[in-house]
């Protein structure tokens, strides 16, 4: 609400304004009168005024324009009796005139949280002393908190299985028409464009046509709550004779049934919602401004899970996705005595560091020796000197094997050569210990002064080739984190992205292309036939799915599936119902990952915005960086726009180039780092047959 506060024995005219706002933070940038600017500024310093006193605004708004008529003083208090920030305005006189009721005020306030704008319009002041009755607009739809809520309630499987989420899109959107299954409901849903979104609707639903009392819905209410389809099938039963005989059609009583059993599957109060709207506009804040410490945070909140752990690292990777700002993705860096905490810890605006507590076989005790050690006497400088300095009753050997080969010990040395020289490091430490321990000189001790004794040096051992690295470093972690033997081939995984591990399960039934790394073979025999067949387990960027290959197809593809290749599969997702959780694929075709960028199913694309400002030789410079790499691959232009409709994509006549990294970093130089990749070929392509190709030139 917006209201006037009036002056003891003013009725007409106020100085002061008194609104309701979403957060302690928020502060008004603009005030619009009739069209005159006001510019905010951060509180006032009037201590004689009874109703805004010296107390300070939360934030210091931005400046105004130059052509604001004044300025004017703020504060946010909060109402002792709700609990809900008030902001309260003082205005300057215009000239010896107060504001009058007739005004038209403009409000453009802006806060910490939302970083937005939002204005409300067509403030009208009844006379009536006291009584203040004012209308606002709704909010533009940048700012449209219902939309954020019902989101929170459609994206759920009863409401994305009935269409209900396509539909509530479109109608928001205007390409559709809002329809009512019955007249009587248009007040019940016409805040979310006639789709039931909320237990609440379905309530008022089941009272405005049924003529159930509210008790008698909430029945209904709590058996979709606990998903009993007995008791909701009960219920709608009820509800269909209740409707018919209060003079609702039958097919229309029987299609609002159907719906509200498919909504009943996950529906969600409006209160649960809202709820969680707040927490995501919370978490999609943190996400934008501090991606580093959001994602340190996710990801120590799952370190137990291997497989969420995986997946929240591939996230970091794609950030840049969305969120502009980032050029290259947030790095999960291997974990580091010398920087890492128990848990994962962001490490400047890029890169987060992996937390000691998630190595396997590194306990509570011995990380809190290691932390201890680090914070009384600073960073270690070389593993003797680690282990001097650490309580190895709390670090035994088999957990300084750990530390080396995740990674946690790279900065005194190369693993291979570590972990080598770890016997002899550790028994010669262990025996000074003893020593001490024991009050014991030592042989080279001469009175009060020791002969300092060296360190022995580390061997001189060959490193261990990248594939053995990451294997190890798999075991102690979990998971691969200095690398991912996929890497050296991300622009061509990224091209079959749309598929993963991760959601196997929305691809039930469907073919599917899956680029990634076997991580085991199991050679499986047939109890029915006794046939030979292979259980291949395999890894991506976001986590691992088992794959079954049977008769002939193992026997064509078992030399491709050994463990480690980097293979892409063809196949398709299991629909069997005892698969739903966890759906293997059946295997059609296997082939390594190294040879399909050259294989003919790929593309080289470049993407921009209609109407973007590029270079005047932007095309030329492409052009010669595409003929200095020629190769195999078609070049297309995806052309984006601002509205729903699907992308053109344009096909270059005369240039094909080779798709590999060298030539996709030199255009992205040119384009951006989002604006270049690779995609399968499309046969959809408006290519030779339309247009100026731009790049022939």
């Amino acid at each position: 609400y917006i209201r006037p506060l009036f002056k003891l024995g003013e009725t007409s005219s106020f100085n002061r304004i008194e609104i309701a706002v979403p957060s302690v933070d928020t502060y008004i940038d603009t005030l619009r009168f009739d069209g005159q600017d006001w510019t905010g500024i951060a509180g006032t310093d009037d201590a004689d005024d009874p109703l805004l006193g010296a107390n300070p605004a939360r934030l210091a708004p931005s400046a105004g324009s130059t052509d604001s008529l004044g300025q004017f003083a703020q504060t946010v208090t909060v109402d002792p009796l709700t609990n809900s920030p008030k902001l309260q305005i003082k205005l300057p006189r215009m000239g010896s005139e107060h504001f009058q009721f007739d005004q038209n005020i403009e409000v453009v306030f802006k806060s910490r949280l939302f970083r937005g704008s939002k204005k409300f319009t067509s403030v009208v002041w009844n006379d009536a002393i006291g009584d203040p009755n004012s209308t606002i607009s709704q909010p533009a739809d940048d700012g449209d908190a219902t939309a954020d809520v019902a989101t929170n309630a459609l994206i759920r499987p009863g409401p994305l299985d009935s269409g209900m989420a396509d539909a509530y899109i479109r109608r928001k959107t205007g390409r559709e028409e809002v329809r009512y299954d019955h007249p009587d409901l248009q007040p019940v849903l016409e805040s979310t464009y006639g789709i039931i979104v909320y237990q609440e609707q379905v309530m008022r639903i089941a009272n405005v046509l049924g003529g159930y009392n509210l008790a008698e819905a909430d029945v209904l209410r709590k058996a979709m709550g606990k998903k009993i389809a007995s008791l909701i099938r009960e219920e709608l039963t009820q509800f269909v004779a209740k409707a018919i005989a209060r003079g609702v059609e039958k097919k229309t009583a029987e299609t609002l049934a159907e719906q509200i059993e498919t909504f009943g599957r996950y529906g969600f109060n409006l209160s649960h919602s809202a709820a969680y709207s707040i927490i995501a506009y919370h978490t999609a804040w943190l996400k934008a401004h501090y991606p580093a410490e959001f994602m340190a945070a996710m990801l120590s909140a799952v370190v137990s899970n291997t497989d969420d752990v995986v997946k929240y690292i591939a996230e970091c990777r794609e950030l840049p996705r969305y969120l502009p700002k980032l050029n290259e993705g947030i790095q999960v860096l291997p974990p580091d005595v010398n920087e890492s905490g128990w848990k994962f810890t962001a490490v400047g605006e890029t890169h987060i560091r992996f937390g000691l507590g998630a190595i396997r076989g590194v306990g509570s005790s011995a990380v809190n020796s290691i932390l201890s050690a680090r914070e009384a006497d600073g960073p270690f400088t070389a593993m003797f000197e680690f282990l001097e300095r650490v309580d190895l009753r709390a670090l035994n050997k088999r957990a300084v094997e750990a530390l080396i080969t995740a990674g946690a010990l790279d900065s005194f040395g190369y693993r291979s050569q570590l972990l080598a020289g770890l016997d002899t490091a550790y028994s010669e430490i262990s025996a000074r210990k003893a020593e001490e321990e024991a009050g014991q000189a030592s042989l080279f001790s001469t009175g009060d002064a020791a002969i300092e004794v060296k360190d022995p040096g580390l061997p001189n051992v060959p490193r261990w080739s990248e594939q053995e690295r990451l294997k190890r470093e798999k075991e102690a972690l979990g998971f691969f984190i200095s690398g991912h033997p996929l890497d050296r081939f991300a622009d061509v995984v990224r091209a079959f992205d749309s598929v993963n591990t991760t959601n196997l399960k929305e691809h039930l039934g469907r073919p599917l292309e899956l680029a990634c790394v076997v991580t085991k073979v199991q050679r499986q025999i047939s109890r029915r036939d006794n046939s030979e067949w292979g259980k291949i387990t395999v890894e991506d960027f976001h986590g691992t799915a088992s794959v079954l290959a049977f008769k002939d197809n193992w026997q064509k593809y078992k030399e491709t599936l050994q463990q480690d290749a980097v293979v892409l599969l063809s196949g398709k997702v299991s629909g069997r119902e005892r698969d739903e959780e966890d759906p293997p694929i059946f295997l059609d075709d296997a082939l390594l990952l190294e040879g399909v960028p050259n294989s003919g199913q790929l593309a080289l694309q470049i993407e921009f915005q209609v109407g973007a400002e590029l270079d005047d030789d932007v095309f030329a410079r492409a052009k010669e960086v595409l003929v200095a790499h020629p190769g195999t691959a078609p070049v297309e232009l995806r052309l984006g726009t601002d509205n729903d409709a699907e992308s053109p994509v344009f096909r270059s006549r005369t240039l094909k180039a080779d798709p590999t990294h060298e030539t996709i970093e030199a255009l992205q130089e040119i384009f951006g780092k989002a604006r270049v990749r690779l995609v399968r070929v499309s046969v959809r392509v408006a290519d030779e047959r339309s247009g100026s190709d731009p790049l022939a030139y």
